[in-house]
């Protein structure tokens, strides 16, 4: 699943911070704070800012943020039946026949031809 790195870190946050709410705040204002920019972290006027809408508060269950429902990023608004078939089309192309029957055995003689040895 995209994005389960970043589930599994939130949970880590959020066992050692004592909370979602910490381990939140860490993944973004303070991340933002450390990156020394104030438009990042923050929902302010002049801030880039991606938003998750969610059916349910991530302060109380982290686990909301799996069930997101419309993402806004970059301005535009992405629902999220869309970015899953985009996920699914991702999959099928980059994951097919294709690429596993003809382009991987292509790119392991490739790997070979330019490896050296000692």
């Amino acid at each position: 699943m995209p994005g389960e790195a970043l589930h599994l870190e939130l949970a880590e946050l959020a066992e050692a911070l004592g909370g979602a709410e910490g381990a939140l705040a860490a993944a973004t204002t303070i991340n933002g704070r450390h990156l020394g920019r104030d438009i990042l972290g923050v929902i302010a006027p002049g801030a880039v800012a991606d938003i998750l809408l969610l059916p349910s508060d991530p302060t109380v269950d982290l686990d909301t943020l799996r069930d997101w429902r419309i993402l806004f990023a970059d301005g535009r608004r992405y629902d999220r039946s869309v970015l899953d078939q985009w996920v699914e089309d991702y999959r099928r192309y980059f994951h097919g026949w294709f690429q596993r029957g003809i382009m991987g055995p292509v790119a392991s003689i490739a790997v070979g031809l330019f490896s050296h040895s000692d």
